[in-house]
């Protein structure tokens, strides 16, 4: 009867100590190091489009994931090497005034978002943004990264459009 029980014991042990496996990224697998890197890569390509910008705009619910913490820590980035963070989506910037609807543009910055989610594993991430500064003046590239130790790294990167 020992056995039998110890047996059950074991089965119960291993069965819930998997409960707590997350096969997410997270904030201590450096998430928001993968969005910070993919930011920088939007504000630096086609440049033209971020000319007398006041602010970059990033609509944080488009990326998944992410916390308050992680949230601060990609902001602090962007502003200590940019330029003012707006947590913002397009319609916010409309009801904000910062888009003229008439020219389709935004007045003084640029708004970068995930557009499509293609892949977020624990080893794995892959998504589409954009970089929006009018109906004209607007790019969206696909984003690879994979997980090698305990860093991410971009393993590519894709020009999919440009308005």
């Amino acid at each position: 009867m020992k056995k039998i029980l110890i047996v059950i014991f074991i089965v119960a042990l291993l069965m819930f100590s998997g409960c707590g496996i997350n096969n997410s990224p997270g904030e201590e697998d450096g998430l928001a190091n993968v969005y910070i890197q993919a930011i920088e890569w939007l504000i630096e390509e086609d440049e033209g489009l971020n000319s007398d910008i006041d602010y970059i705009a990033i609509d944080f619910d488009t990326f998944e994931g992410i916390d308050e913490k992680i949230k601060k820590e990609i902001i602090d980035y962007i502003e200590e090497n940019y330029t003012e963070v707006k947590d913002a989506s397009l319609d916010e910037l409309k009801e904000q005034g910062e888009f003229d609807e008439e020219k389709l543009v935004l007045k003084n910055g640029i708004l970068i978002s995930i557009d499509k989610m293609n892949k977020f594993s624990s080893n794995k991430i892959s998504f589409e943004a954009s970089k929006y500064r009018s109906g004209l003046g607007a790019i969206g590239i696909k984003f690879e990264f994979k997980k090698s130790g305990t860093e991410w790294k971009m393993i590519k990167n894709k020009m999919l459009w440009i308005s």
